[in-house]
């Protein structure tokens, strides 16, 4: 029961249109057909055809060749949200820790923060250095910066 719970919430956020199309992903789900061809003459071909690029494996679901989208039909990013409301996105523990991993081969991890599409901000380690720095995108330059050997904290310094 709740393998099939899961699936049809699955189903609910690819974006399935609605509980009867989750439904029936699920019952592929559970019946093991997901790797079916889609057959255009079968009901059951849009769900195959949507899930052609996924693959569940016991409860996890997962998809490595394409990009994935919440509430938008056209995700550019490797996970794409579009949402109307002030909330978006929550990482809750049951326990006491929780954390929120950005870990970049090359050391340039970095949260950017963005207005209607335009680039603001960046909060990021500094390649190189490791230094945490807040920088001002669109020519304002570094704003804030600490100093990854020494602490040293710097404002609108590059050289504390």
């Amino acid at each position: 029961m709740k393998k099939k719970i899961f699936v049809i919430l699955v189903g609910l956020v690819l974006g399935l249109p609605n509980e009867k199309s989750a439904l029936l992903f699920a019952q592929e789900s559970i019946d093991g057909s997901l790797s079916k061809p889609a057959d255009n003459s079968s009901k059951n071909g849009k769900v195959s055809a949507i899930m052609s690029d996924w693959v569940l494996n016991g409860t996890e679901i997962y998809n490595l060749s394409t990009e994935v989208g919440i509430g938008t039909s056209t995700p550019t990013y490797k996970l794409d949200i579009l949402h109307s409301g002030g909330t978006g996105i929550r990482n809750k523990s049951t326990s006491s820790f929780s954390v929120i991993d950005i870990d970049a081969f090359s050391g340039d991890a970095s949260i950017r923060f963005a207005k209607d599409g335009v680039n603001k901000w960046n909060l990021r380690n500094t390649p190189g250095t490791d230094n945490l720095q807040i920088f001002e995108l669109g020519g304002g330059g570094e704003r804030f910066q600490i100093q990854n050997t020494t602490g040293n904290v710097g404002i609108s310094d590059v050289n504390p």
